[in-house]
């Protein structure tokens, strides 16, 4: 009687051990990771890692301190996003998902010649 107790001691803590730790796990978001990738020296493609939940993209781009961003990209499917740029300013960028999950608002700089 007292091996089976321990048996189903046993049973019940492994059980509660793998609920504890599936439970406690903090999910990565669904849009994560840009990257700008430059074809030209004023051309540029914005990538990002994302969970197949997120699809499809809408894309918002901006001048560093314009006041609104502009859409670039709606219903993608996935990435890249091309986008002319000019040297020496600052850019900031955004992604969201179709599922509301968001990722930015990412900046970079494309350097002068």
């Amino acid at each position: 009687m007292k091996k089976k107790f321990v048996i189903f001691l046993a049973i019940v803590m492994i059980v509660a051990s793998a609920f504890v730790i599936t439970s406690c796990r903090v999910p990565g978001p669904d849009i994560a990771y840009p990257s700008v990738h430059y074809i030209t020296d004023t051309r540029v493609n914005l990538y990002w890692d994302y969970e197949t939940r997120a699809k499809p993209f809408t894309v918002y781009f901006k001048e560093k301190g314009a006041a609104e961003y502009q859409v670039i990209a709606t219903d993608l499917q996935v990435p890249p996003v091309g986008r002319d740029v000019e040297a020496g300013k600052t850019y900031n960028w955004k992604v969201e998902g179709g599922n509301g999950s968001t990722g930015g608002e990412w900046e970079f700089q494309v350097q002068a010649p």
